[in-house]
């Protein structure tokens, strides 16, 4: 069924002007990758991002997320390993923040363990652990090893989080809700 309701989607939406906004195209395009799931929609983003991480192109801010997490959701560990090498060389909190969000969204577990890694070893910033851990959280594929490891060492975890946001780590259970 949403295989059927995606194809409707994209088949109406192939019948409309594109919209004259650039904040409306960006919320478009991004519709259409990450849930529409439109091949050349995310092969665009990946490519996009892949010149922003070689330093070739420019990326819009508006568009670390998404490029971020098609890439990574398509790209394998190959791509894990690329967005997480491209943290301590772009310097860029907004960019740093997408990338704590989007990289629950490896398909890996291995990945992710990987990413839960960076928060216990210290391989990402406090500022992002957070965000990190939610992303993983959020994934229904690492939820359980997520949160088996966060609760089995919560007082590590809890040190690698600001002390002005500690009090936010009880959301961390939401998605159980």
């Amino acid at each position: 069924a949403g295989d059927a309701v995606r194809a409707r989607a994209a088949a109406i939406l192939e019948t409309r002007d594109a919209p004259a906004e650039p904040e409306a195209a960006l919320r478009l395009r991004t519709f259409r990758a990450l849930v529409l799931r439109d091949e050349a929609v995310r092969a665009g983003l990946a490519a996009e991002l892949d010149a922003f991480l070689a330093g070739r192109a420019s990326l819009s801010s508006d568009l670390y997320g998404p490029a971020l997490r098609v890439t990574l959701e398509d790209g394998g560990t190959p791509a894990f390993d690329r967005v997480v090498e491209s943290i301590s060389r772009i310097d860029s909190a907004v960019y740093l923040q997408a990338v704590a969000n989007e990289l629950g969204w490896t398909p890996d577990a291995e990945d992710a363990a990987r990413a839960l890694d960076l928060i216990y070893d210290g391989g990402i910033s406090q500022q992002v652990s957070l965000s990190l851990a939610q992303s993983l959280m959020n994934n229904p594929r690492h939820r359980a090893a997520t949160w088996a490891r966060l609760t089995g060492d919560f007082s590590g975890f809890a040190s690698r989080v600001p002390s002005q946001i500690r009090r936010s780590t009880p959301r961390l259970a939401r998605p159980f809700c």
